[in-house]
């Protein structure tokens, strides 16, 4: 068996986006299911309870490895944060706008004060917000916070760096576990971001490897401490979103692996995975978008069937919604 390099998750990140994007609409679904409390059992409970929301925290490690390869390159910080912030606050507002312009001025009345608050994320702390889009605000912190992450990992042999991103992590589980004793209800406001600075942190440290072409030794190690972490899932764990992002990126290598040494990254498999990847930004925007409007009105969206034609709705407008991002940034330049 010839031995990997770390950046086959570079040849296959597209196919990896595939994988997470077609994750988080997935638990969308089961999410509806288990807060009506309908169809909420078998094959869907297992996947709230193994699978969870994951997905977000793969997108969050392959946003570490893309872009460390970006700023490898160009390590100009005016460059880069014009390119990245372009790239996500330009989709998010010509979609944000007309989405908020519906919530709060037409449908909760919250008035411009309401709809000025959440386009620019000024409610994202309270505790009744109204901010779907939070992963853009988080995706945001992270670029900006990139930089210095960057610094402190990218120089020294590489267990210094594993230790680094080690205390790195270390220090965001500490945080999380103090605020979480010294004011719970800030703590569970936030946690849906909090705990996912470890997988960006990952990330990172996975850009280095892969940029470097470092050889994997150990990835079945990786795998089986993913499995058996699952266990621990019984538990109500201060730290359960980064236990369920180890177990399910172990899952992801493992299906890589098969791709790469069984199917030999045949086109077939990875094409159309690659498809739901290239358009991950503009299906996950989307996709938020449709779900809390269709769930405002009452529609069932708890009905497989009905969730289905969402899903392909999303689908064709996201691809519609590309086109006219492309258009727009053309125009800016």
């Amino acid at each position: 068996m010839k031995k990997l390099s770390f950046n086959i998750f570079s040849k296959y990140r597209e196919v990896i986006m595939g994988i997470a994007i077609i994750s988080v609409v997935l638990f969308h679904y089961v999410d509806d299911c288990g807060i009506i409390g309908i169809n909420y059992s078998g094959i869907v409970k297992f996947y709230g309870k193994y699978i969870g929301s994951s997905g977000v925290d793969i997108f969050l490690l392959l946003s570490g490895l893309g872009l460390y390869y970006s700023f490898s390159k160009n390590s100009n910080i005016k460059d880069f944060y014009i390119k990245r912030i372009k790239r996500v606050l330009v989709p998010y507002f010509i979609l944000a706008i007309p989405v908020y312009i519906w919530y709060d001025l037409i449908y909760a009345s919250d008035g411009i004060i309401g709809f000025l608050k959440n386009l620019f994320f000024v409610t994202i702390f309270s505790k009744d917000n109204n901010i779907f889009f939070w992963y853009i605000f988080f995706i945001i912190l992270c670029y900006l916070l990139f930089p210095l992450i960057y610094k402190i990992i990218h120089k020294g042999k590489d267990w210094q760096k594993i230790f680094k991103t080690g205390v790195l992590v270390l220090l965001v589980m500490t945080a999380m576990y103090f605020t979480c004793k010294y004011n719970r209800s800030f703590y569970y406001g936030v946690d849906i971001m909090f705990q996912r600075f470890v997988p960006f942190i990952l990330g990172v440290l996975l850009g280095d490897f892969s940029y470097n072409n470092k050889k994997i030794g150990w990835y079945i190690l990786v795998f089986v401490i993913g499995l058996f972490s699952c266990i621990l899932l019984n538990y109500n764990l201060l730290f359960s979103r980064i236990i369920l992002f180890a177990f399910n990126i172990s899952i992801i290598i493992f299906i890589i692996l098969i791709i790469e040494l069984l199917f030999k990254g045949k086109e077939t498999i990875t094409k159309p995975l690659a498809f739901f990847g290239k358009y991950s930004l503009e299906i996950y925007l989307v996709h938020v978008a449709i779900r809390k409007i269709i769930k405002s009105y009452g529609y069932p969206s708890y009905k497989f069937g009905y969730y289905f034609l969402f899903i392909i709705v999303s689908i064709v407008v996201s691809i519609l919604f590309n086109m006219l991002i492309k258009k727009v940034l053309r125009i800016k330049k």
